[in-house]
């Protein structure tokens, strides 16, 4: 990965949707939106895939240690302030993979991101 830059204009080969940017050539560029998630779902594309399965995109209980933390070693996190912004690249995302015929699916029932369909993780095992 190269250098992080904050473009002042979107790439050609970018969906944009309310200045809110997905990368359709990853190699080019590819936003982040404050999640690596967000990114997951730009390689995911890039590889093209047409049905995706996000798990661990629960985006509540920021106070709580995500799973590879412990109260002792918690890490500080933007997601709460940011998550509105997150939030809206989501559904930039969904709006755009719609469209590509690419079905995204949250395995996280209780996610506060709404963008996509939510199903139990139970359905797939």
């Amino acid at each position: 990965m190269g250098i992080k830059t904050t473009l002042t204009e979107h790439l050609p080969h970018a969906y944009v949707e309310n200045d809110i940017g997905f990368s359709t050539k990853i190699f080019d560029a590819i936003y982040d939106y404050y999640t690596v998630a967000y990114v997951a779902l730009q390689i995911a594309y890039a590889l093209n895939y047409k049905h995706i399965l996000i798990a661990g995109l629960d985006m509540n209980n920021f106070n709580q240690p995500r799973f590879y933390e412990s109260s002792e070693n918690k890490q500080p996190t933007r997601l709460e302030q940011d998550f509105v912004k997150i939030s809206n690249a989501f559904h930039t995302a969904a709006t755009f993979l719609d469209k590509q015929h690419v079905q995204v699916i949250n395995l996280s029932a209780q996610s506060a991101v709404q963008a996509f369909i939510k199903l139990d993780s139970q359905n797939f095992i």
